[in-house]
């Protein structure tokens, strides 16, 4: 543990900072003080949840480390949580700010909306408990009179607004000392007990919420094994005679039909997934925007393959101008793959297989892009392993269908093909993939950007696919 003292520029009071690594422990990741990578090797936990707890507190002097409730390792949270009191003799007002634990955040079915905190604070035998406001998306503020020179033991719980219920998802406990000097002081490696089961089957809240069960069920569970990976696209086989010609122009709908025939005719656009259950598609989860809340245009992807080659189209409206003015192909109307081959479903970048690249519309010339001229542009996404050489692209502005939502405007066709083989996909076998389309109808930055399997934005632009592959989706080839 690092420690460093910053001395404020008002009054004698001192900041503690504590300096923090993060490491990957099977598919983990772990937020551990550097003082106790020891312990840090203990934490070889089931991939639910692992993280640990900052603090921040006065205390009599320096900094010290709140001892935990629990000696047996629990899945943690991560989060940072502070106390500012008067400095005086006398019962201080103590500000509380207190955010949501990045780990929670990254969870698809928690709702960070439906999140908040318990406090409990006890001093001298006097027990306070609150819930402090929300004063943004993720952090939460409050007061509450605690006395100074004596110990105080803080208690924060983690619950959830389920189903008309306070549902119980992580806690801890500590005990520090508060003095008369106004010192900060952080501390780490806390764990969290998070072996709460409402319904009493065996499986915590936690684990409940995050295999999608009911922890107020006991009839719903999840499985101990949870099988194989639940795949939600199967890609069909082509003959590799009449696989799609990768020139930009061939994406044709029946007519009246969201059904595409011709040569992308045999492309999965509504896969049945290895379950029976139906999957559109559709590129329609709104990840940024910085226009306001814009309308939801029609974005769709499908997927075919020949043994050798997995061949992907992106259908576009944009009623807009198109822009090809930025380095990063981001902030231009563009495409973005990410494709992971043997659908590890890590949570971090690494793996060799576990690529994303960008596709943009125009060239460097202006014209349609392509795979075909020195004017092409592809881009490697800045996580990504690296990308093979083998990858053709093909675009057609305005050549594709007639919009849906836009019915005299043609869309925009991205055609691409990818060599299973260099991207780790066996046929037969899930593999990782996620299409997201950016958007930028006025220069300069990207206006919005659209995914199929990210979660969409709430209050807050979400962007998360690019460093944690663990969001893509699932797909399988036939």
């Amino acid at each position: 543990m690092i420690t460093q003292c910053i001395r404020a520029a008002s009054g004698n009071r001192q900041r503690c900072r504590l300096n923090t690594t993060y490491g990957l422990f099977d598919g983990v990741i772990l937020h551990t003080p550097e003082k106790h990578s020891s312990r840090a090797a203990e934490l070889k936990l089931p991939a639910v949840l692992t993280a640990t707890w900052i603090l921040l507190l006065l205390a009599i002097s320096g900094c010290s480390e709140l001892s935990g409730q629990s000696d047996n390792p629990q899945p943690d949270v991560t989060g940072t949580a502070s106390i500012v009191t008067t400095g005086s003799n006398e019962p201080g007002s103590t500000g509380f700010a207190l955010e949501i634990p990045d780990a929670l955040l990254q969870l698809r079915n928690l709702n960070s909306d439906e999140l908040f905190p318990t406090v409990t604070i006890t001093a001298n035998g006097q027990q306070n408990s609150f819930t402090p406001p929300r004063v943004s998306d993720t952090a939460f503020s409050g007061t509450i009179d605690v006395p100074v020179n004596t110990e105080v033991v803080i208690g924060v719980d983690w619950r959830e607004d389920f189903q008309n219920t306070s549902l119980l998802i992580a806690t801890f406990s500590g005990t520090v000392p508060v003095g008369n000097q106004a010192v900060a002081v952080e501390l780490g490696a806390m764990d969290y007990e998070t072996s709460f089961d409402d319904d009493g089957d065996g499986f915590s809240n936690l684990e409940e919420r995050l295999a999608g069960s009911n922890p107020l069920d006991a009839e719903s569970s999840p499985l101990p094994d949870p099988g194989p990976p639940d795949v939600s696209v199967i890609v069909p086989f082509i003959d590799p005679a009449i696989a799609p010609v990768i020139d930009g122009s061939g994406a044709v709908y029946a007519p009246d039909e969201l059904r595409l025939v011709g040569e992308w005719g045999g492309a999965t656009a509504n896969s049945p997934g290895a379950n029976g259950a139906g999957t559109d598609l559709f590129v329609d989860s709104l990840m940024i925007s910085n226009t306001g809340n814009p309308s939801n245009p029609f974005h769709a992807w499908a997927a075919v393959h020949d043994g050798t080659f997995l061949y992907l189209l992106v259908l576009v409206e944009d009623t807009g101008t198109r822009f090809g003015d930025s380095a990063p192909l981001a902030d231009d109307d563009s495409i973005e793959i990410f494709i992971d081959g043997n659908n590890s479903n890590l949570t971090l970048y690494g793996d060799p297989d576990d690529r994303y690249f960008r596709i943009a519309l125009l060239d460097a010339n202006g014209a349609a892009n392509n795979s075909f001229t020195t004017a092409g542009r592809i881009e490697r996404g800045l996580n990504s392993a690296p990308i093979p050489m083998g990858i053709r692209f093909s675009v057609g502005i305005r050549t594709g269908p007639l919009g849906i939502s836009s019915p005299t405007e043609r869309q925009d066709v991205y055609e691409v093909q990818i060599p299973m083989a260099e991207f780790g996909i066996v046929a037969g076998q899930p593999f990782g993939i996620e299409v997201q389309i950016n958007d930028d109808d006025d220069g300069g930055t990207r206006d919005t950007k659209w995914g199929w399997n990210h979660p969409m934005r709430r209050v807050s632009n979400l962007d998360l696919t690019v460093s944690n592959p663990s969001f893509m989706g699932t797909a399988q080839t036939q």
